[in-house]
């Protein structure tokens, strides 16, 4: 049990708890959720390793132990940085549980979570979504996830790269453009497209090349492609840097000069 408690994301495995004073609510809650164990067990054991809890810890119902573990699955909850709930993770739950993503936001802000909805696909306490958008479905699960397999980690604040619409677009068979009109729908904003990216058919080619910009997560970042990445592409592709270079960059990433590279 101790194992679990002590990584990061509970999984009994690096990367571990820092050293804070407070553990995040969010991440006590989870806990309780993985390990399937009252609230007050895991803040009690906490306390004995040495770890400050947050007050006003309560036990938590079948359904706020679904959301919680739909939203928190495979997440850092614990640090070093400490995000509010995104919206991608209330839209998240929303399509699992098949709860309004109203309904949804209401359950985490009565466990006392942070949620960061400015801006996004609706108000908190508004009851406000952009039209067509009245229950998320199994492909925005898919668009939100960070991993682009339905399941968190969910895509977090700040605009979601082109490196997740590229994939994304070879995942589900859909243009890039309408990846980023169904992101847009969602709440989430993109990066401008490149016209000659727009349209494009993106192949398993296209999505292996881009998974050299995952983070340390796996999800998507937005940053160029390196020189050594471009060899790599070309080596597992089979494809000339020339090539790949070519490619890449009408897909609208940037990439090191094609002149660089001897074919």
């Amino acid at each position: 049990m101790d194992i679990v408690l002590l990584a990061r994301k509970l999984t009994g495995e690096p990367p571990w708890l820092p050293g804070r004073n407070v553990l995040p609510r969010a991440h006590l809650l989870h806990a309780a959720c993985v390990l399937g164990c009252d609230v007050a067990e895991v803040r009690d054991r906490y306390v004995r390793l040495g770890f400050g809890v947050p007050d006003g810890l309560r036990e938590i119902d079948r359904d706020e132990r679904t959301a919680v573990t739909v939203a928190f699955f495979r997440t850092d909850a614990a640090g070093p940085v400490v995000e509010p709930t995104s919206a991608a993770q209330v839209l998240g739950v929303a399509e699992f549980t098949r709860r309004s993503p109203d309904e949804v936001m209401a359950l985490f802000s009565g466990l006392d979570l942070d949620l960061d909805l400015d801006g996004r696909a609706f108000a908190a306490g508004a009851g406000r979504r952009p039209d067509g958008v009245a229950q998320p479905t199994a492909r925005d699960a898919i668009l939100l996830s960070a991993l682009l397999d339905g399941r968190g980690p969910w895509l977090g604040r700040g605009p979601v790269p082109l490196a997740h619409v590229i994939a994304a677009a070879g995942y589900l068979r859909w243009t890039p453009a309408r990846v980023l009109d169904r992101l847009a729908a969602l709440g989430y904003a993109g990066p401008s497209l490149a016209e000659s990216a727009r349209d494009a058919f993106v192949d398993g080619a296209d999505a292996l090349a881009v998974t050299m910009l995952r983070d340390s997560r796996r999800g998507y970042v937005a940053r160029p492609f390196s020189r050594s990445e471009i060899l790599i592409a070309s080596y597992r592709l089979r494809r000339t840097p020339r090539h790949i270079v070519d490619r890449l960059s009408s897909l609208g990433f940037a990439v090191p000069d094609r002149n660089s590279f001897d074919r």
